[in-house]
Formats: C-alpha cells, sequence, structure tokens
C-alpha cells in the first residue's frame, strides 16, 4: 500500500509554441503527500505510474474498509447501549426513616 493522493496536474513546459501554451497543459502523474502539516507533490514517471496507481488504490481500499468498520463499530455500540438500558432494572427508592415521638421518649418514657 501506499498513502497519499494519486492525482494528475497539467502543466506548461514554457515553450512558447508548445500546444500547451493555448491549452490547458501537459498532464503528470503526482503522488501528494502529507509532510508535517505541509502539501508534497512526488513526481511519478510514466515507468512507475502503474505500481503507484495500484499501490495506492489499494490504500483507498483500506482506508474505505477501516471507516465503514468504525461506523459498524459506532453503530453495535448504540445499539448495546440500548439495551443495556432496557435491560437494568430501576434504582430501589431510598427507604424513609419511620417519624416517631422523638429520639427523648424513647430513653426516658414520658416525664
Amino acid at each position: 500500500m501506499r498513502r497519499g493522493s494519486f492525482v494528475t496536474l497539467h502543466r506548461k513546459c514554457g515553450k512558447p509554441t508548445c500546444h500547451c501554451a493555448d491549452d490547458k497543459g501537459h498532464p503528470a502523474k503526482y503522488l501528494s503527500l502529507k509532510d508535517g502539516g505541509r502539501t508534497r507533490l512526488v513526481y511519478v514517471g510514466p515507468a512507475e505510474e502503474v505500481a503507484f496507481a495500484e499501490t495506492n488504490g489499494r490504500y483507498r481500499r483500506f482506508r474505505d474498509s477501516r471507516a465503514a468498520i468504525a461506523k459498524l463499530s459506532r453503530e453495535v455500540l448504540g445499539l448495546v447501549n440500548r439495551l443495556e438500558a432496557a435491560l437494568v432494572l430501576p434504582d430501589p427508592k431510598p427507604v424513609q426513616a419511620k417519624r416517631g415521638r422523638g429520639r427523648r421518649a424513647g430513653r426516658h418514657g414520658d416525664r
């Protein structure tokens, strides 16, 4: 696998008589990578184009599968939380102390 994005950019060669001077330019393949917060473009020559496209395609499929698994995991966790909420019994009501004649009356009787 090869991380990054495989892109085609059109560049002008700079020759005043070339067709690219009036057109959108010559197509060139690049691998676009993030490196330290900056985007880097690595030129991919015609001989390496097929190999880079295949390895980058594998990386894309891997990342797509990873995202699908993460989404399913969140959904399963949500279902498990709903199941827990449905199965957990409610908390018991606290028992309140009985109100008697007071604390003194029980020890010394009536005076």
